[in-house]
């Protein structure tokens, strides 16, 4: 069943930047390159956060810290690297 998703999400990766590439010239390489920042970001935070919940014992103390390093780490990394995107999601909430 999960070798079934991975082989759907693959196609529909295909189909999805074959229609975007040819209708908008938006094709694989300027997507990876456009969400590449996002993703490195978010590896960073779930690598600092896998580290440290596998210093905690309890699952609940797990799941909370957890969750907080990792919204935290993101916002950090967000306020300090993603400016233009953070003033344009502003701006677009302002309407």
């Amino acid at each position: 069943m999960c070798w079934g998703l991975v082989l759907y999400n693959v196609i529909a990766v295909i189909l999805n930047t074959f229609y975007t590439s040819r209708l908008f010239h938006y094709g694989w390489y300027k997507q990876t390159k456009d969400y590449l920042p996002f993703l490195l970001a978010a590896a960073f935070m779930m690598c600092c956060v896998i580290i440290t919940i596998n210093q905690i014992n309890s699952d609940w103390m797990q799941l909370i810290v957890g969750i907080f390093e990792g919204v935290a780490i993101y916002a950090i990394i967000s306020l300090l690297f993603f400016k233009n995107q953070i003033k344009e999601i502003k701006s677009l909430v302002k309407k």
